[in-house]
């Protein structure tokens, strides 16, 4: 029998409750990876069979009561209520153009080498000290030193605070390591009248990579229970219709939300995308919709899981434990008619037709031979009276009534 020696055990132990003690990232409820394919995307095009126009430049985006400014290199407007399929089109746009004059104007401005002032002193490098892109963020501060707050890299992830240009020597913060996190969350979006009661507060975080986290925000009564908040729903923002899926394209610029349609506005370098705030349809059964305890989502008359809007009644909703155990077979009494085509029979209704089909044949086939059993018994009555024996019996009452 092989036995492990005392370091081994030491070592297997040290490993285990290393394991035990490192957090776990608690994991979402729902995780939706291919859904935005069928949701509208904004591509600079005022139609469909208009060409694409590449790449747009988008820098921000502004939302005005029901109308969306897209700002790129020209300036697009799109109205959110016309929004028809999977794509959106600017109704209207704005071209800048520089005239004449103005090119003129520059020109003169332009001056000859020997009369422009020549630098003077040595070169100094701008590592820590000066963003590769004027969109990073960047914030000096001189104090007998030069303390700076921006970015070491061109993807902006080594974020510093680098003191250099003094008598001290150059110091700056620790660098992270990214590894250690799943995302990079850059946005931020609540909705702090979230359900049908409009008494529920949902937390949208948008990463560097075009996700979208969806939280649920507990009230804490107790500031010394823990946190509550429950990770609803990890959604894939990025539609493959934007273009070349790389790190740069999916650089999440704009989390905006829109309350009168319930979406997200998402905006990246080469599109917008709109997204609904919660995708109920895809909880086929009573039981996932209910334990989902998405606010927005309830069990409705109709055995569908529909998005609640203001006055829905009646609903089945449990979003603050997602308790299911009282439902029963709820699943098998109650199935989901969604998305069912056109000229489709359900399977509900297939089932029951089956059952009851089965039971009146049954039944008939019952009627049927006790009816035939019931007209041979006759039958053989009749006969039997009619054959030798029952002469005798005749006569025989004959002779004792004579």
């Amino acid at each position: 029998m092989m036995t492990l020696s005392a370091p081994l055990l030491a070592l297997l132990w040290l490993v285990q409750v290393v394991c035990s003690a490192f957090p776990e990232e608690p994991g979402p409820l729902s995780s939706i990876p291919t859904e935005v394919r069928k949701y509208p995307v904004f591509l600079g095009r005022p139609h469909r069979s208009s060409l694409r126009q590449e790449p747009l430049h988008i820098q921000r985006i502004l939302q005005v009561n029901r109308t969306l400014y897209i700002g790129a290199d020209d300036l697009f407007r799109v109205e959110l209520d016309n929004v028809v399929g999977d794509e959106m089109f600017y109704s209207k746009k704005r071209t800048w153009e520089s005239n004449k004059n103005d090119i003129s104007i520059c020109r003169m401005k332009g001056k000859h080498e020997g009369d422009t002032l020549e630098m003077v002193g040595e070169t100094v490098s701008g590592m820590a000290r000066c963003p590769y892109d004027p969109k990073h963020a960047n914030v000096a501060l001189f104090a007998g030193n030069l303390f700076t707050a921006t970015v070491t890299d061109f993807l902006a992830i080594d974020a510093v605070i680098y003191r250099s240009l003094g008598d001290s020597p150059a110091l700056r913060t620790i660098k992270h390591d990214s590894k250690w996190f799943r995302y990079q969350l850059n946005k931020m979006v609540v909705d702090t009248n979230a359900g049908p009661h409009g008494n529920r507060t949902v937390l949208f975080l948008g990463s560097s990579r075009g996700t979208i986290l969806k939280f649920l925000v507990v009230p804490n009564q107790d500031n010394t229970a823990p946190n509550n908040n429950v990770f609803l729903e990890e959604l894939e923002g990025y539609n493959p219709e934007c273009g070349q899926d790389t790190p740069q394209a999916r650089q999440l610029l704009s989390l905006t939300l829109d309350s009168n349609s319930h979406t997200l506005l998402l905006a990246f370098p080469s599109c917008v995308v709109r997204i609904p705030v919660a995708r109920c349809q895809l909880y086929s059964r009573c039981m996932n919709c209910i334990s989902s305890r998405d606010p927005y989502c309830g069990w409705t008359r109709g055995s569908t899981c529909s998005f609640l809007r203001a006055g829905t009644l009646p609903f089945e909703q449990d979003v603050d434990h997602g308790n299911t155990s009282y439902l029963g077979d709820c699943d098998l009494l109650q199935e989901s008619y969604i998305e069912e085509p056109d000229g489709l029979v359900s399977v509900n209704l297939l089932v029951l037709s089956a059952v009851s089909a089965f039971s009146t044949g049954a039944a008939l086939s019952g009627l049927m031979v006790c009816w035939i059993m019931t007209v041979k018994h006759r039958q053989r009555s009749r006969g039997g009276g009619s054959g030798p024996g029952g002469r005798r019996k005749c006569e025989k009452e004959q002779n004792m009534l004579g």
